[in-house]
C-alpha cells in the first residue's frame, strides 16, 4: 500500500556562515526582499537575481504566492513562498557554523544561489544596532563598548529540508 496522495511542495533552506566580530546576532524584517538565482525543473535558470518578499503575494489559481515567475522555456508558471514563521535569527556565537535563516516552499523551480545584499540588522552585546549589507565584508565602529564590529566572509546554501 502506497500513499500518493501526498502533494508537498519541496522546501529548501537558506543556510549563512561567516565570520562575524563584535557582535550578537544579525535578523531581518518581515518585508526583508531575497535576492537569488533559480533554475526551473526544465533545467533552465534565471538570467538575474529575482527577489522573493514575504509581505508581497500576487494571485495564483486559487491562492496567492509571494512569487510567480513563468519558465521561458517551457511557458509554465513556477511559484515560491517563504514558509511561514521560517526566517530565524542568526546567532553570531557561532558564526562559523552552517545556520538556516529563513525556507522556501517552492513548485516548478529550486533556488540555486543567494544574491547577498542589504536588509540585515546586525546587533551587539550592549545593544547598538547596524543595517548590514553583506554584498561585500561589512565593518563599523561601536561607540558604546569602544569596539569595532564587523561581518566577512560570507558564504551561502541552499538545502533541500524537511
Amino acid at each position: 500500500f502506497l500513499l500518493f496522495c501526498e502533494d508537498k511542495m519541496p522546501k529548501f533552506g537558506l543556510f549563512l556562515r561567516m565570520e562575524t566580530e563584535g557582535l550578537q546576532t544579525l535578523t531581518t524584517s518581515s518585508d526583508m526582499r531575497w535576492y537569488m538565482k533559480f533554475r526551473f525543473s526544465s533545467g533552465e535558470e534565471t538570467d538575474k537575481a529575482v527577489y522573493v518578499c514575504g509581505e508581497e503575494e500576487v494571485e495564483h489559481i486559487r491562492s496567492t504566492t509571494n512569487l510567480m515567475i513563468t519558465d521561458k522555456l517551457t511557458k509554465k508558471p513556477a511559484t515560491v513562498d517563504i514558509v511561514k514563521g521560517s526566517v530565524a535569527e542568526f546567532d553570531c556565537d557561532n558564526a562559523q557554523q552552517w545556520q538556516r535563516v529563513v525556507t522556501f516552499e517552492c513548485r516548478g523551480i529550486e533556488p540555486i544561489e543567494f544574491v547577498q545584499g542589504a536588509g540585515f540588522t546586525a546587533e551587539s552585546p550592549e545593544g547598538t544596532k547596524f543595517e548590514v549589507d553583506m554584498s561585500d565584508d561589512w565593518s563599523e565602529f561601536d561607540e558604546k563598548s569602544g569596539e569595532p564590529v564587523g561581518v566577512y566572509s560570507v558564504e551561502a546554501k541552499f538545502e533541500l529540508v524537511r
